[in-house]
């Protein structure tokens, strides 16, 4: 080429992340020449403590999300009561994602119902909102495909998107995220395998139609920890007389090295009473009031 080469290198540390090129007009002066390249290597290194503000800042960034991850997963992952999960995975699904409102709903039958909304104790189940709210997961989990909504329904599903604008002239939320959740395969081996769609979980932003950086990635880490939490306490929580087996285990303090020649006097104290109960006579009186009544009853009239 005819034109002068100015070259410039951007470094982040000791790494090169790129080159600057520039292409000038030939015919300049030595002195003009150098001048340039001064200044294009002073530019570089403005850009080169920027690349490595940014890297840094993005390391702590992810230093944050990973202690945030970890907070996440030791709170979903501590109860196996299914509202208990729900609630925990809303509010601290909200709090990771950074979001405005996460939801939780659980299929029963062949309908998603919400059981925790974020920020929210207690809600109206009978409430519009909560009513499409219910609709969409329905619909988005018989797909079995997460929906992302940010402006755009040409890519839905009918039933989809009949469901979402009904939804949206209700909440009028900006961008709308729907994942269904799925317990593990049966056949974990089999990679083709799908597991049991078992309730959905949404992710809404009302004010921002941005997706911002990185919130794909964190709502994907919701959904796979909120599908291996609920999957984890529906299965639990489906054991035949579960609440009877719950509360017998809660009893073992009964066994207990400190409690147990107690727990064998009284036991054997209960033994005692029934046993005399079953083979011991004993007299049964009763009592009652009555009024003496003649055997044979004649009516005599005076003639």
């Amino acid at each position: 080429t005819d034109f002068l080469l100015v070259l410039g290198p951007l470094h982040s540390g000791q790494e090169v992340q790129g080159v600057v090129e520039i292409f000038q007009r030939p015919g300049g002066q030595p002195n003009t020449q150098r001048g340039y390249l001064k200044f294009l290597l002073r530019m570089c290194e403005l850009a080169s403590d920027y690349l490595k503000t940014r890297k840094l800042q993005h390391l702590g960034d992810r230093q944050a999300l990973w202690g945030q991850l970890e907070a996440f997963t030791r709170a979903v992952h501590s109860s196996l009561d299914p509202r208990e999960t729900a609630y925990t995975l809303a509010n601290e699904g909200r709090r990771l994602i950074q979001c405005d409102r996460v939801s939780v709903a659980i299929k029963h039958g062949r309908k998603c119902k919400v059981e925790a909304v974020s920020g929210q104790d207690t809600f109206d189940k009978r409430s519009n909102l909560i009513v499409l709210l219910n609709q969409l997961a329905t619909a988005v989990a018989k797909t079995g495909e997460a929906m992302w909504y940010t402006g755009d329904t040409s890519n839905l599903a009918p039933q989809v998107e009949m469901a979402l604008e009904e939804y949206l002239d209700e909440s009028h939320s900006k961008t709308v995220a729907v994942l269904p959740l799925k317990a593990k395969p049966e056949d974990e081996n089999d990679e083709l395998a799908v597991g049991e769609t078992i309730g959905a979980v949404s992710v809404e932003q009302i004010e921002d139609a941005r997706i911002r950086d990185g919130m794909l990635q964190r709502v994907e880490v919701v959904n796979d920890h909120a599908s291996a939490a609920m999957a984890n306490s529906l299965q639990y929580n489906s054991i035949f007389l579960m609440p009877l087996w719950r509360s017998i285990g809660k009893m073992k303090w009964l066994v207990q090295a400190q409690t147990l020649p107690k727990t064998l006097l009284a036991l054997g104290a209960v033994l005692v009473v029934i046993l005399a109960l079953m083979f011991m006579p004993w007299d049964f009186d009763l009592e009652g009031k009555g009024t003496l009544q003649p055997s044979i009853r004649r009516d005599v009239f005076a003639k």
